[in-house]
């Protein structure tokens, strides 16, 4: 039996490069460079008109995806195709560019730009070798859903051999893009870093106790169900020193504490507003008071420097009721 891994590693190789220059193609442009090295100003002015004339044709063919307009995209494509070899031909000065060819013709002379997509070349023979304008519409459904995919990769593969653009104008695309990369790079990498350090907000779905609530109000657990706003999440009664308090269930490193006032109105007759931590509940770390009035829209932010804390109070050092729409505390595991 013949000896097959060197062809397996030299078509495995032959991938891995073909496969890095057409993501980097894009960026790097230097199959692009490498054309209109080989263009001179003459030919440029020649291809210019028919490379924009085929980019057009091939951009309305986009908007053509509703039920009966397969035929007229087809004619479309085939007039792309017919100014697309025009003009790869004409760069290598082999037509005037003045008259552009039939798509009969262009279909004809294809082979002059190399070796185009065999199986697509093949399922459009039929239809290119026509000039019948009509030719699309004599498709059924199923054909011109097929003949447009095959014709798009085959135009792609014309445009490919045309570059209207100076080298300049290229080296100058070039290090736009590679900037434009650079900074979309360090856009997702910030991104992730600030991901990376920011903390989850472990009092959600936490328990919480409170000093007494207000009949026929929620629950004290709805300072913590994750709603900002609808009102409020908890209410106590009118008593001395109203408080809630959050057990997040383990002591944390705490980094941020927000607190949502309720989104009804009625935020200052909960002021001023004390904040405590503490990891055993009894011994508590006054953490701020807040006199100024918040929202559930604009909440109270608290900095705190990696205070461990199991329990989160907040309450009112005075005679009224307390009513919170929201409270979530940011930290992590010590």
């Amino acid at each position: 039996m013949p000896d097959l891994s060197g062809s397996v590693n030299f078509s495995a190789a032959f991938v891995e490069s073909s496969l890095k220059d057409r993501l980097l193609e894009p960026i790097l442009l230097r199959h692009a460079e490498k054309i209109a090295e080989s263009t001179n100003a003459e030919k440029r002015e020649q291809i210019a008109p028919l490379h924009r004339a085929a980019k057009s044709r091939i951009d309305a063919t986009r908007e053509l995806r509703g039920e009966g307009e397969n035929a007229a995209a087809i004619s479309l494509q085939r007039q792309a195709f017919a100014l697309a070899v025009t003009a790869a031909l004409a760069s290598k000065g082999d037509l005037d560019g003045k008259t552009p060819l039939t798509t009969s013709e262009a279909w004809a002379r294809l082979g002059e730009l190399g070796e185009a997509p065999s199986a697509e070349r093949a399922s459009l023979e039929t239809l290119m070798k026509d000039d019948d304008p009509l030719a699309g519409d004599r498709l059924d459904p199923k054909q011109a859903d097929e003949a447009r995919i095959a014709l798009d990769a085959v135009i792609a593969w014309a445009m490919s051999k045309v570059e209207p653009r100076t080298v300049r104008a290229i080296k100058a695309q070039r290090v736009i893009r590679t900037i434009g990369l650079s900074l979309g790079f360090i856009v997702l990498l910030t991104a992730a870093v600030v991901w990376a350090v920011s903390y989850p907000n472990v009092a959600r779905g936490k328990p919480v106790r409170a000093s007494s609530r207000y009949p026929n109000s929620p629950e004290p657990a709805g300072a913590t169900d994750g709603i900002r706003g609808n009102g409020f999440g908890v209410h106590t009664n009118v008593e001395e020193r109203p408080w809630v308090e959050i057990d997040l269930g383990a002591v944390y490193l705490i980094r941020r504490i927000e607190v949502f006032h309720r989104s009804d109105g009625y935020q200052e007759e909960s002021l001023p507003m004390t904040l405590e931590i503490s990891e055993d509940r009894s011994r508590w770390t006054e953490i701020g008071t807040r006199a100024q009035a918040f929202t559930a829209k604009d909440p109270w932010k608290s900095v705190v420097d990696r205070q461990r804390a199991q329990f989160v109070r907040v309450s009112v050092r005075r005679k009224t009721y307390l009513s919170l729409s929201e409270i979530e505390v940011y930290g992590s595991k010590p």
